[in-house]
């Protein structure tokens, strides 16, 4: 089975830090300035690697302190955090002429410049990006605040702002982009990606780490890899727990031919791996990103859909949908794609939708347009039970799977007030009735539509 948790990275950037001190690329003051750093911020006292020998670094032994002598910083970082600190401290400090403990702003800022444009040998000539140079300031101005040696005031690190995250709408896909790329998925692993790609808006971390028994298919849910939580950037503090909607059927068949089916351990395996094990894969490996990306790509190369194939804009065509054609309210989506009750994606990233929301009323009321009832997510058949849907149906009228998040949240909450009715019943002829009205709605669940 697969180490490579954001844990395990760690170490091993951990690991390449203590061999590039070794090999003397990186100074005996820095190396220990980043060490104590990564200690200090860390609720651990050791971390191993994910190189596959079970190498443990000990923060002790890498110090050679006794294990009390360890720093204790105010706030603790993840492991993804640290493994980016760590990183991209290593390269600044191969890259400079002198010790980063050492330096002025001034000599910092000039490495830092010879990052962005390229002069630097641990990057491509044409240099990187502002974000990416913002990654290195911020973990220089982390740097200098856990680090006593350093006299430089961390404020005197300029700080590039983020850049524009905002979703352009002309690259988010419409209900003919939806159907061709489902009508191009060649097997079932690739359509159990596709949709849970256009239902959930997780991230592409969060699915790929999903294991067979993180999902609960007969009750339309998933839950949230725990095992990966830093990988996750704070999706499950909340809940784990996420509505699978339209991807419940796509999972389900695909768990019919899942390599690892016929395992004992089968809820152990990975949910998306290779269709077919080979000798030396017992379990079945977790889908990488870019095998993943490959597949989008090809999907959208077949279907024609010349936008975007990252998960990101798939992300962003969950929180479009959900908020023009479900009208779910903010918290509500924010909830669903993992951010907290005081992020401002909805106001940066997804300010477009506003301004959208302003321009098709104003149409309507006059008269220049009809009101889109089309929800590009709902496919044109039940993906569970394969009847034709309705114009306009946001659950099946058949067997009640739901597609969008109000109807889930329907079907939930009238759930959850029959049994509460259920419990509160003061003979047997008000409990029977109670289990008539749920017979009747699991029969007929169009009746949702009228709740």
């Amino acid at each position: 089975m697969s180490n490579q948790t954001p844990r395990h990275r760690f170490g091993t950037s951990l690991g390449r830090l203590k061999d590039a001190y070794e090999d003397g690329d990186v100074h005996e003051d820095d190396y220990r300035a980043v060490v104590r750093m990564c200690a200090g911020f860390d609720d651990e006292t050791y971390v191993e690697s994910d190189v596959g020998d079970g190498t443990i670094y000990k923060y002790d032994e890498l110090l050679g302190v006794p294990l009390e002598e360890l720093p204790s910083l105010e706030d603790s970082k993840s492991s993804l955090t640290l493994r980016n600190y760590t990183d991209r401290l290593r390269r600044l400090s191969t890259e400079a002429d002198a010790l980063l403990v050492d330096h002025d702003a001034d000599g910092l800022s000039i490495l830092l410049r010879k990052f962005e444009t390229g002069e630097a040998d641990s990057v491509k000539d044409e240099g990187i990006t502002h974000n990416t140079v913002r990654t290195y300031q911020t973990a220089l101005r982390t740097f200098i605040n856990a680090t006593d040696s350093v006299d430089v005031d961390a404020d005197d690190i300029e700080m590039y702002a983020p850049e524009d995250t905002s979703v352009d709408e002309q690259d988010v896909f419409d209900s003919e982009d939806v159907q061709a790329l489902r009508d191009a998925t060649d097997n079932p692993r690739n359509r159990a990606i596709l949709e849970m790609l256009l239902n959930t808006g997780q991230r592409l971390t969060a699915i790929r780490t999903l294991k067979v028994g993180d999902m609960d298919v007969d009750n339309g849910v998933f839950y949230l890899n725990k095992e990966y939580s830093d990988g996750l950037k704070g999706a499950d503090e909340d809940s784990r727990k996420r509505p699978l909607l339209g991807a419940r059927g796509p999972v389900r068949d695909w768990l019919d031919y899942h390599p690892c089916r016929d395992r004992d351990d089968f809820e152990d395996a990975y949910l998306f791996t290779a269709t077919t094990l080979s000798a030396t894969d017992d379990y079945g490996e977790m889908m990488s990103e870019s095998g993943i990306r490959y597949h989008l790509d090809k999907i959208h190369e077949k279907a024609g859909v010349d936008k975007p194939s990252n998960a990101h804009n798939y992300r962003h065509f969950f929180v479009t949908n959900a908020v023009k054609n479900w009208d779910l309210d903010k918290d509500a989506v924010k909830g669903l794609i993992g951010h907290g009750a005081d992020s401002s994606v909805m106001e940066t990233t997804y300010s477009h939708l506003t301004m959208d929301d302003y321009i098709e009323d104003a149409e309507i009321a006059t008269d220049l347009r009809e009101p889109d009832e089309d929800d590009p997510v709902v496919p044109a058949a039940c993906t569970v039970c394969d009847y034709p849907l309705p114009d306009g149906a946001k659950a099946c009228p058949k067997c009640g799977q739901a597609y969008t998040a109000d109807a889930k949240s329907v079907q939930d909450d009238v759930e959850d007030s029959l049994y509460e009715g259920k419990g509160e019943a003061e003979d047997d002829e008000e409990e029977e009735a109670v289990d008539k009205l749920r017979r009747l709605l699991k029969e007929n669940p169009e009746l949702l539509d009228e709740l």
